[in-house]
C-alpha cells in the first residue's frame, strides 16, 4: 500500500470527506459522499476530482487512523485499505467507511450510537425480499453497547424495475402494519404535546370530535424519505433508517418527500402548490385506497406537519418549526378539511 494517499476535507456541512486519490476511479468513488445539487456544485465537484488527482497534500493511512480514533475513547477496527475513503458525520461520533465496489460500514458511538443501533434493527426487520423496493443486504452487526457497526453490501435483491413510489411506500408501511387503532387515542397525545399552540389544538379538538369513533391505521414509516435517501437504480434502493419508526401515520413518508427539501427555501405559497399539484392528490387518494382507510388525506396532511412542527421545537431548530407552522396555517385559512 502506498504511503500518502488520503485527502481529508472538511465539509462546509460540518461532515469530513476522506477521499482517496490511488486512482481517479477510486477518486469518483470517494466523491459520491458528496451530493452535489446543483448545477455549480456538480461543476465544482467535477474540478475538485481533477484537483484531486495532482494534489500533494495528501496523507497516510496511520494519519487517518489516529484521526479517527481521536474521535471516542473507544477500540475500533476501522478496517481501512487502499481502496476505501470515509464520511464522518458533522456531529464526530458517526463514521461510514466506503469500500469500494464492495460495502459499507457504519460506526457509531456517544450521541449517534442509539440511532444507529435502532437503524440496524430496522435493517433486521426488512431483512426479506419485498417486491416494490429493496434495502442493502446486511451483515456483521457488533453492538457493543459503547458503539454500534455494520456493513452494507452493494448487492441487494432484484425487485421490480418500473418504479413505483405509491406502492414502495405503502408495502413499507405495510411491513409493521397495526390496524384498529384508536384515532381518538392517538389525536389525544398530541393534543397534549401541543396544548399551548392555539390553532393546532383548536383544530385537533375538531378532529377528535369528528373522528372519536375512528380506528386508523399506524406502520412503518421511513421519516426522513428524501430524495438522497433513495436510488432509482434497477429498482428503488432505500437506505438510512436512523429515524425509522414501526407506528407512523399513513402517507408521512410521501408528504415528507415533497416538503421537506424545499419547506426552509421557499415561499409557503410554493410549497403548499408543490403538495397540491394534481398528480400529488391523486397518488395520495391512491395510497389510502391500498390500504383501504376512508379519512381524507388532508387530515392526515395536518398530523404530518403538526408532528413535524414538534418535532423540529424539540429539536431547538426555531426556523424549520416555525416554516411548518406557517404551511399548517395557510393550508387551514382555506378550510380544506
Amino acid at each position: 500500500m502506498k504511503n500518502n494517499i488520503f485527502y481529508i476535507l472538511n465539509g462546509s456541512n460540518g461532515a469530513t470527506y476522506i477521499l482517496n486519490t490511488t486512482s481517479y476511479k477510486n477518486i469518483l468513488l470517494s466523491l459520491r459522499f458528496y451530493k452535489a445539487r446543483t448545477l455549480k456544485q456538480k461543476l465544482q465537484k467535477a474540478l475538485f476530482s481533477v484537483y484531486l488527482a495532482f494534489s500533494t497534500r495528501l496523507k497516510t493511512r496511520e494519519d487517518v487512523l489516529d484521526y479517527l480514533d481521536s474521535l471516542s475513547s473507544l477500540d475500533i477496527d476501522f478496517e481501512l485499505d487502499e481502496n476505501c475513503s470515509v464520511l464522518v458525520s458533522p456531529t464526530r461520533d458517526k463514521v461510514i467507511v466506503h469500500h469500494h465496489d464492495e460495502y459499507f460500514e457504519k460506526f457509531a458511538f456517544a450521541k449517534s450510537y442509539a440511532n444507529v443501533k435502532k437503524e440496524s434493527e430496522v435493517y433486521e426487520l426488512l431483512n426479506t425480499k419485498h417486491k416494490h423496493f429493496k434495502v442493502s443486504k446486511f451483515y456483521d452487526k457488533v453492538d457493543t453497547s459503547h458503539y454500534c457497526s455494520f456493513k452494507l453490501s452493494n448487492v441487494s435483491n432484484e425487485v421490480m424495475n418500473d418504479v413505483d413510489m405509491t406502492l414502495a411506500l405503502v408495502e413499507f408501511f405495510s411491513v409493521t402494519l397495526q390496524t384498529n387503532v384508536s384515532f381518538f387515542s392517538y389525536i389525544d397525545t398530541l393534543v397534549k404535546e401541543c396544548r399551548e399552540n392555539k390553532p393546532i389544538s383548536t383544530l385537533l379538538k375538531k378532529y377528535k370530535t369528528l373522528y372519536a369513533d375512528e380506528s386508523i391505521s399506524l406502520g412503518l414509516v421511513h421519516r426522513d424519505f428524501k430524495p438522497w435517501n433513495i436510488k432509482y437504480e434497477d429498482g428503488l434502493l432505500i437506505f438510512d433508517f436512523e429515524e425509522t419508526i414501526t407506528d407512523g401515520l399513513p402517507l408521512e413518508d410521501m408528504f415528507n418527500f415533497r416538503v421537506d427539501p424545499i419547506i426552509r427555501y421557499q415561499d409557503t405559497k410554493v410549497v403548499y402548490e408543490h403538495i397540491f399539484d394534481h398528480k400529488s392528490v391523486e397518488e395520495y387518494k391512491r395510497y389510502l385506497d391500498l390500504l383501504g382507510i376512508k379519512i381524507d388525506f388532508v387530515v392526515f396532511l395536518n398530523l404530518y406537519i403538526i408532528n413535524r412542527v414538534v418535532f423540529w421545537k424539540k429539536a431547538k431548530d426555531s426556523k424549520a418549526s416555525q416554516c411548518y407552522m406557517m404551511l399548517f396555517e395557510y393550508i387551514n385559512q382555506k378550510k380544506l378539511y
